[in-house]
Parts: C-alpha cells; sequence; structure tokens
C-alpha cells in the first residue's frame, strides 16, 4: 500500500494530467482524493474550485470557500468570482471587505476590484437613474 505523501505525489501528477486534458470532472474527483491527504494544502483547494469553476459550479464554489476557512486571497477570489455571477450582493460586499483585510501576496486582486465595481453599480443602480432623471429635469 503506498504511503499518504507518495500517494498524493500520484494524485497530484493525474491531476496536472487531467487538467492539461481539460478533463475537470476527472481532475476534480482526483483533488476530492487528494486534499484530505493534505488538509492545510492550499494550492490543491484553489485546484478544486479552479475546477468548480470551469465545470460552472458556482454554488459548490461558495460553500466550499467557507468550509476552507483560509485567510487567502487566492481562496477568496474564487469567492468573490461566484458570488457576483450568483448576483449575491450582500455576500459580495462581504467578501469584498474580507479581502481587503487580507494581507498575502500570492494573487493579483483583479475579482476583488472588479467585484468591487459590479457591487457598486448594482447597488446605486437606482441612485443613479434618479440623478440622471434630476439633471434631464434642470
Amino acid at each position: 500500500m503506498l504511503r499518504a505523501p507518495s500517494l498524493a505525489r500520484k494524485l497530484s501528477e493525474q491531476i496536472l494530467d487531467a487538467e492539461r486534458e481539460k478533463q475537470w470532472l476527472e481532475a476534480r474527483l482526483l483533488y476530492d482524493q487528494v486534499i484530505p491527504l493534505e488538509p492545510n494544502n492550499i494550492d490543491l483547494k484553489a485546484g478544486k474550485l479552479n475546477c468548480l469553476k470551469n465545470l460552472g459550479q458556482l454554488h459548490e464554489i461558495s460553500i466550499l470557500c467557507g468550509e476552507f476557512k483560509h485567510n487567502s486571497h487566492m481562496i477568496n477570489s474564487f469567492a468573490v468570482q461566484s458570488a457576483w455571477r450568483l448576483e449575491k450582493w450582500d455576500l459580495l460586499g462581504t467578501l469584498i471587505k474580507h479581502d481587503s483585510e487580507v494581507t498575502d501576496e500570492d494573487s493579483s486582486q483583479w475579482e476583488s476590484g472588479a467585484g468591487a465595481e459590479v457591487n457598486y453599480k448594482k447597488k446605486n443602480k437606482g441612485q443613479k437613474q434618479k440623478d440622471d432623471y434630476r439633471f434631464e429635469l434642470s
């Protein structure tokens, strides 16, 4: 029987092959096997989230990001993307606030910036229409 580190290494190699071939479901199933062997490996968790994104599983991304409980921009960026695509504006605002508090350097903050812009425009859409109407009346 393979020891956990060598099994994890073998599964990780299979994951790379599946991702290279864009076999997202297969890669996701492999992540399900390897993550319990290395539960603190944030790269594995981000890889699983990437598979889910490619499979269009936005609700599952949202759930897993909460379960992973990593104070990481890498994980939070997936939560931001899923929240704005699912139009969960309150959650998006919370995630953006949280992301601004995260201080790791593992990813750019493009998702949070874009999410903040989408959230701002969504929340202020009614106000802009009122302002446009007032401007036309003046």
